[in-house]
């Protein structure tokens, strides 16, 4: 066990059998940890991502995030982890200190969604030096895509990405805050089309904004640049709404 302290000027490196000490060298206190215990990095979570249906989650990404230390000071070495999902539903985090970690699931461009990002906050794991090999059972549920189609019969939106300022913002404020962005689910000659993933039963509401663009509604009614948000609910074993808007102009 190797503990660092800072004596006189001097740095001197001192070797004992406990865990953790504290001590006082005039006005400074200094806690000294060992590099070498075993709760740095030893632990491990094991799991297995299921759908609400039965269905095996056969792809995507489960990151653990550290959320409450158990050691009595600031643990040395990665606060979070991840890993892939396998083919078979399952999926290995290791190298993890003891602590309460929040595991989410992202699994792009499908149906099923984060759990930390929707609703339940993430599965919560902690690990200790009494059990620092876990096992977990994640859930997901299934949401809602919406599609919103904007047509760009003049092809403005092919500056996106080439002029500095140039861009359509389209997503939706989660319950955790965070704001997710429609992915680009086609594009062509005449526009695009975007999608975004919301829970069932809820009424959310859309963003929309463009500091360039010109928008209009599907009755060519015209949107401010900002702060425009539509408002959408889709009841469970209801189709999603298709939203239809238009580029109309751009600065």
């Amino acid at each position: 066990m190797v503990i660092v302290g800072l004596l006189a000027g001097a740095l001197t490196i001192n070797y004992i059998e406990r865990k953790w000490m504290r001590t006082t060298v005039g006005f400074v206190t200094l806690t000294f940890v060992s590099l070498l215990d075993s709760a740095f990095g030893a632990g491990s979570i094991n799991g297995s991502v299921t759908g609400a249906d039965g269905s095996i989650i056969q792809a995507g990404l489960v990151t653990a995030t550290l959320r409450e230390i158990t050691f009595p000071e600031r643990p040395i070495g990665p606060k979070s982890g991840r890993a892939e999902i396998g083919p078979t539903g399952t999926f290995t985090i290791s190298g993890l200190n003891d602590g309460t970690y929040i595991l989410c699931v992202q699994t792009q461009r499908t149906t099923w969604l984060n759990p930390c990002e929707w609703g339940e906050k993430g599965a919560i794991v902690s690990l200790s030096q009494s059990g620092r090999g876990q096992t977990v059972s994640i859930v997901l549920t299934k949401g809602a895509i919406i599609t919103i189609q904007v047509n760009d019969t003049s092809n403005y939106l092919n500056d996106e990405g080439k002029t500095p300022g140039v861009h359509l913002l389209i997503g939706v404020p989660t319950d955790a805050h965070f704001f997710q962005q429609a992915w680009v689910a086609s594009q062509g000659s005449k526009g695009r089309v975007y999608q975004v993933l919301v829970p069932f039963d809820r009424l959310t509401r859309i963003s929309v904004a463009s500091a360039i663009f010109q928008l209009a509604d599907t009755a060519n009614l015209p949107l401010a640049r900002m702060g425009n948000t539509l408002s959408v609910l889709v009841s469970t074993g209801r189709s999603a709404p298709i939203i239809v808007l238009n580029i109309t102009g751009r600065d």
